[in-house]
């Protein structure tokens, strides 16, 4: 793991010693989090996920090492889906592509940074938005994380459970994990 205020950011991957430069933009990664868990077969998936990574086009050859890599990249600070999951219910509890305004109005509120229009390492990203305050994404997080069987007050279980619904994430293809588990 790097320390970010010590240490500088990676643009490459190590693969069997060799570094790989790769796009490091934040967009990029949201991108490959949407394709590993999206329908497509292993192999489109490697190949889609490839095209966008590699800066300079060239492939390692080891796959499993190289997915490896990508893996350590992806989610550097926390377990693989970066706590993309409720432990109870195991349902989302944010979608890039979902609660994109929610996200973009939270960055931009509280950091001043138009993501439509600025650079961010992939990890400077992931550091600021799991930091967020509260706003209403992080609000909309909290509802989906709340267990209705953690909740007394009828009236209170009900408020949320509405909440829930009103806030839920469309049904997704599987979790990152398992889909990158498919891949190896």
């Amino acid at each position: 793991m790097i320390n970010l205020l010590t240490e500088a950011l990676p643009y490459s991957i190590s693969v069997c010693g060799i570094n790989y430069p790769i796009n490091t933009d934040f967009r990029i990664w949201i991108q490959i989090e949407e394709i590993l868990s999206s329908d497509f077969s292993a192999a489109d998936k490697l190949l889609k996920c490839y095209s966008l990574i590699f800066a300079s086009k060239v492939i390692p050859s080891s796959v499993d090492e190289t997915l490896s890599s990508i893996m350590n990249f992806l989610s550097p600070f926390y377990n693989t889906g970066g706590g993309k999951k409720a432990a109870k219910n195991n349902e989302p509890l944010f979608d890039f592509a979902f609660d994109s305004g929610l996200i973009y109005a939270a960055f931009l509120s509280q950091y001043s940074i138009d993501l439509t229009s600025d650079h961010l390492h992939w990890w400077r990203f992931l550091s600021l938005f799991y930091s967020l305050s509260p706003c209403k994404f992080t609000e909309v997080v909290r509802i989906r994380s709340t267990s209705l069987s953690d909740i007394g007050d009828k009236t209170q279980k009900s408020y949320i459970r509405k909440m829930k619904k009103l806030y839920r994430i469309p049904a997704s293809s599987g979790s990152i994990s398992s889909e990158i588990d498919k891949l190896f």
